[in-house]
């Protein structure tokens, strides 16, 4: 989250100590978080295919 929101006010600090949004309304994200984002995804599909309900996750 906060490397998308950051990515909004690259070359303009001026405006994120204003405390204004960018005039786009597209929230770009940088290659950090496509690699975060891509963890998960693997991870995720991982825990899915070894989950085994009887453990009792999260109680």
């Amino acid at each position: 989250m906060g490397d998308a929101f950051g990515q909004r006010f690259f070359g303009d600090l001026r405006r994120a100590h204003r405390r204004e949004l960018p005039p786009d309304p597209h929230w770009r994200y940088t290659d950090d978080t496509n690699m975060a984002l891509s963890i998960y995804a693997v991870l995720a599909l991982h825990f899915a295919a070894h989950f085994e309900g009887e453990r009792g996750y999260g109680f």
